[in-house]
């Protein structure tokens, strides 16, 4: 569980007590509002975490069922390799059950297909500076394939659930492509600036690339952010704008 964005909340509200005392009701709704902005953020992360988590139980328990039956027939295969001189009539029989369980593994392709259409699908929408580089082996073994399978479903989750600061090349409000700093909270919203501060923007998950709004009046909050996301200023408050996007779809 990342307990970041509460320590943060509360880091940043309590040295505005005092002031807050001061102000009387109006500042007090001020950081109602405040407050609530934040909430409904990491509500917003909370549900796309909790979807996702859904879904790899499905796949979890979609795998387990895979890797058992895939033991089994690699048992069975063991077996017969073990009694392959054994009678003419005992090889025909085992012959037989080998090509029926080969179907039967056969029949198990489709369901791993899927899965790994589901991450490569899903690693779509992750901005390719934090994406993770998927270990899926589609002409490997089988249990190689649900070994990478698992691993990546691992890799994506942790993903959703922080936060990361990276440099990133985008287009200012003229077109330019420009080096700017990224602040990507999860999967849910990012907000960017330039190296000089003239320009900042707001993202938001798309596919392939992310969708970004001009937003220049917040580049001094947004340097701010990522300098206490850096420890580089001690922790305040930060007001910044919150797009709330309506729930995406999970699976393509």
């Amino acid at each position: 569980m990342n307990f970041r964005v509460p320590i943060l909340i509360w880091l940043l509200i309590s040295p505005m007590v005092p002031w807050l005392a001061v102000r009387g009701d109006e500042s007090v709704k001020t950081l109602e509002g405040l407050v609530k902005t934040w909430t409904e953020l990491r509500q917003e992360i909370s549900a796309e975490k909790r979807e996702w988590q859904e879904q790899k139980a499905r796949l979890e328990m979609e795998m387990e069922l895979l890797v058992k039956e895939f033991a089994e027939l690699a048992a069975e295969q063991t077996a017969f390799q073990a009694f392959s001189d054994s009678g003419e009539q005992e090889r025909q029989a085992l012959l037989a059950q080998k090509e029926a369980l080969q179907s039967k593994l056969d029949g198990l392709i489709p369901l791993l297909e899927k899965m790994e259409g589901v991450l490569q699908w899903e690693n779509t929408a992750v901005p390719e500076a934090i994406r993770p580089e998927l270990s899926l082996k589609s002409e490997g073994r089988i249990v190689d394939r649900v070994q990478a399978v698992a691993t990546d479903l691992i890799a994506l989750e942790k993903l959703y659930g922080e936060f990361h600061v990276v440099r990133e090349i985008l287009e200012d409000h003229a077109g330019q492509r420009r080096e700017m700093e990224v602040l990507y909270f999860g999967q849910a919203i990012a907000y960017a600036v330039s190296s000089n501060d003239d320009w900042a923007g707001i993202g938001q998950p798309g596919r392939p690339d992310w969708v970004w709004e001009d937003r220049p009046e917040i580049a001094p909050r947004v340097r701010k952010l990522l300098k206490i996301m850096e420890s580089e200023e001690v922790a305040d408050f930060v007001d910044l704008p919150l797009k709330v996007q309506p729930q995406a779809e999970v699976l393509p």
